[in-house]
């Protein structure tokens, strides 16, 4: 066999050889892509609802401002709504806290009232570095690990988004 004149079967496996390999990028190229935009709509639905949140806590401030309510009355109204306020069956919910670390809003009630600045998650202190990202920048975005409730050894991916509510001290 000669190789500047191979036969119709070397010729016909390169062919199949290399548009398999391209497919093969292409596909994996198409899967990123497709993981990428499955997280900006994520991250985007998070923004959208903490919006929401922030928004109700704006309007119950304008209340505030008209004499209707007290601040601690605003407030407290604000917990009690967007303690209802989950989504993706409850793995996705609100929370807030003062820049002070005092939890007005989580998941737990029995967190609330509790300054959580100093509790670690996975050598993380996440409710510092919320508060931080957020008073940097009014608002912040941040991924860490925590583990399942009821599993030691499982490590869930989470993302959490944070914005300021200044007339309120809190995030």
């Amino acid at each position: 066999m000669k190789f500047n004149n191979p036969t119709i079967a070397p010729k016909l496996g390169f062919l199949v050889g290399v548009a398999l390999v391209g497919l093969s990028i292409a596909g994996v190229l198409a899967g990123y892509l497709m993981q990428r935009e499955m997280l900006n709509a994520r991250i985007e639905q998070t923004r959208a609802i903490v919006d929401l949140g922030r928004n109700m806590a704006a309007g119950l401030q304008k209340q505030v401002e008209a004499g209707q309510l007290t601040k601690d009355a605003a407030i407290a109204e604000f917990s009690r709504r967007a303690n209802s306020m989950t989504y993706e069956k409850g793995a996705g919910y609100l929370f807030g806290s003062t820049f002070d670390g005092i939890t007005v809003l989580a998941q737990d009630p029995k967190q609330v009232g509790t300054n959580r600045m100093d509790v670690q998650t996975n050598g993380r202190y996440i409710s510092r570095e919320l508060r931080d990202g957020v008073a940097a920048k009014g608002e912040t975005t941040l991924y860490y690990d925590i583990k399942k409730p009821g599993d030691q050894e499982q490590l869930l991916r989470k993302m959490s988004y944070a914005v300021a509510i200044p007339a309120w001290n809190m995030y």
